[in-house]
């Protein structure tokens, strides 16, 4: 990461000197000016990837160590980021897995809509969402029932969750969420909104340096 931030820095100090030199010859076609415009336009764009990348490279070391603290009565538990995708003037109709689940890999980069499922509920209400379920049955009706998923949809998704928490990370009111932190497990109550519960205490003491790793 520094060695490519280093070559950001000098392909940044090329185009900011070409344009100046280009600026201060008379004469000069435009087109000429507009290569180091352009060049400096994409290095900034690229340094905002990886810049985002390493935000996200923090938060899932975060998820990582919190992972390795969970009892083993959490089952097969897992745990990832979601991020909104923002669209210019428009309100996100879309989230995006930030990176592979934590800790056995896997779904990162993929879409879901906002209006569907336990972590777009979380995120459209600004709260964190619990929910558990006793059986594939309940699982397979409340999801469509209560979280929109129709039951093509419903043959797509992991069908041995029985425990989910989707927490949002807000920033400055409940307007404004940053993404989601998601854990599920194959173990029912494995997840409970409960202050007294450590699983419950452990993620709210998450939340604080994720939301700084992200500003």
């Amino acid at each position: 990461m520094k060695r490519g931030l280093q070559w950001l820095w000098f392909g940044e100090f090329v185009g900011t000197t070409g344009l100046a030199v280009l600026l201060s010859v008379p004469g000069v076609p435009w087109y000429w000016v507009g290569i180091p415009v352009a060049l400096l336009v994409t290095l900034k764009a690229v340094e905002y990837r990886l810049d985002v990348r390493s935000r996200y490279e923090t938060v899932r070391h975060l998820l990582d160590l919190l992972d390795s603290l969970l009892p083993a009565a959490k089952g097969d538990a897992r745990c990832t980021y979601h991020v909104p995708v923002r669209r210019i003037l428009r309100k996100p109709k879309y989230m995006r897995q930030a990176f592979d689940y934590v800790p056995k890999g896997g779904g990162g980069g993929r879409r879901f809509s906002i209006e569907k499922g336990i972590i777009g509920k979380a995120f459209t209400m600004g709260g964190p969402r619990v929910e558990n379920f006793a059986t594939g049955q309940e699982y397979r009706e409340r999801m469509q029932l209560e979280y929109g998923y129709t039951e093509r949809e419903m043959g797509e998704r992991t069908p041995d969750r029985r425990s989910y928490l989707a927490y949002p990370v807000v920033e400055g009111g409940t307007e404004n969420v940053l993404g989601v932190l998601y854990f599920d497990s194959n173990v029912c109550q494995a997840f409970r909104k409960d202050g007294a519960d450590d699983t419950w205490r452990m993620v709210e003491a998450v939340v604080q340096p994720v939301k700084r790793a992200l500003s």
